[in-house]
């Protein structure tokens, strides 16, 4: 029974190690950005309801952010005093912005609210 244990303990420790390194090796785990590169044809939700594609934006800066509304670092990175605040505010015609929550609309909506 011992032998077992030990033998199963050895394969867990393996399992970590080696994940770790196909991720690390992994092409797409460290793909940059690529700026100026056409993304495929997508729609979106806004605040109002209209659904807006991206043909509609050709030719504007789009930027679409997936964020949790709840999370510290989101709070403070769209604190009106921050970058992304004052970037997306300072060229409204040439940035269109777009906010994808990572939790359900209607929970988003409350956690934005009382932020």
């Amino acid at each position: 029974m011992s032998s077992r244990i030990a033998g199963s303990s050895h394969s867990h420790w393996l399992v970590g190690p080696v994940v770790g390194a196909l991720l690390f090796l992994s092409p797409h785990v460290h793909a940059e950005p690529m700026p100026g590169t056409v993304a495929p044809e997508f729609s979106l939700p806004d605040l109002n309801g209209q659904t807006v594609t991206l043909g509609d934006l050709r030719g504007k800066m789009v930027v679409v952010e997936w964020f949790n509304p709840g999370c510290p670092f989101v709070k403070y990175a769209h604190n009106g005093d921050h970058v992304l605040a004052t970037m997306a505010a300072s060229q409204p015609e040439e940035v269109r912005w777009f906010g994808w929550p990572s939790i359900p609309a209607h929970r988003a909506s409350r956690v934005m609210d009382r932020s």
